[in-house]
């Protein structure tokens, strides 16, 4: 919720104030877009009373940490302010939001209400391996997204995937450190694989109560990002259009996911991304699928390893 005032102030023209009103959400502080767009444009912003600066802190919506606050004095008045201002202005400027497709989500129930029942003990699951890998990573100060199938549940349903086994996140490769399996495993996940190197196409598994969650390495290259997979010996790289990453409420976490989000799920799904697809073929399926060579008879024992 937004509110703006203005009025004539005597010596300095005009006085102009933008409140912008905090909510709770997930545990974090969150305050929706001011306009209806994710991205509002010049046009946009044309419709406000007076103007501001495209990048003006508070246009967009955030989800940020709560902050501590200090008292002060502007102007003869008494006012709370945050502690650290650097710090808060910080999480502003990197507490972007994104939100689920609400249109498809009620679309799917309307069309496919059949294939859209819920397993609750596999959705409790799911969520639980999530919120277990979130707050171990979180802890370590390693940032992760939603990936693939679970970040298609989000946003095309927001929620899980009804007919779901499995939870897909991403990582940097550049902060993959080997102690982050200890602490998966002291938390109580199960280490189930390891696949490829860390130097081409890493990737990990661990599972809970039936479930398991995959953590794909990223590679960022000039123009693209990609990550591995690979089907005997037969390396595949799955490329995406370099993106950003916002911050969404999924389960009750605060999590990151790709944004922009269809341009993500469009280069992995297609077009028709939208339409659930119940026998997903990860070899087949994909449409941003490219060769990427072979492992060699040598290296096969080492880049596929069950535990």
């Amino acid at each position: 919720m937004h509110f703006l005032w203005w009025t004539p102030v005597h010596d300095f023209g005009e006085l102009r104030i933008h409140l912008v009103v905090f909510r709770s959400r997930a545990g974090y502080l969150w305050y929706d877009n001011m306009f209806p767009s994710l991205e509002p444009n010049a046009a946009d912003r044309m419709k406000l009373p007076f103007w501001m600066p495209r990048d003006s802190i508070g246009q967009k919506a955030a989800l940020i940490d709560r902050f501590a606050t200090r008292e002060d004095t502007i102007g003869g008045m008494n006012v709370s302010v945050p502690a650290n201002m650097t710090d808060f202005r910080f999480r502003l400027q990197h507490g972007l939001v994104a939100e689920c497709n609400h249109v498809t989500a009620k679309r799917l129930v309307t069309r496919y209400r059949a294939s859209q029942v819920f397993n609750p003990t596999v959705r409790k699951r799911v969520l639980q391996i999530l919120n277990i890998t979130a707050r171990t990573l979180d802890r370590l100060g390693l940032p992760f997204w939603l990936s693939a199938g679970t970040l298609l549940g989000w946003y095309r349903q927001c929620d899980v995937v009804p007919y779901t086994n499995d939870v897909d996140i991403e990582m940097r490769i550049q902060d993959y450190t080997p102690k982050m399996t200890g602490a998966l495993v002291a938390s109580g996940l199960k280490r189930l694989k390891q696949i490829g190197k860390v130097e081409d196409g890493f990737q990990l598994r661990f599972g809970f109560g039936g479930i398991f969650i995959d953590i794909f390495f990223c590679y960022e290259e000039q123009d693209h990002v990609w990550w591995n997979m690979f089907s005997d010996s037969q390396k595949y790289r799955y490329v995406f259009p370099k993106y950003s990453l916002r911050w969404t409420e999924f389960g009750g976490l605060r999590v990151r996911v790709p944004y922009p989000v269809e341009m993500y799920l469009t280069a992995l799904y297609g077009q028709e991304w939208s339409k659930p697809v119940r026998m997903w073929n990860w070899l087949m399926g994909p449409r941003n699928k490219v060769p990427a060579g072979f492992w060699s008879k040598e290296d096969l024992p080492t880049v596929d390893i069950e535990f």
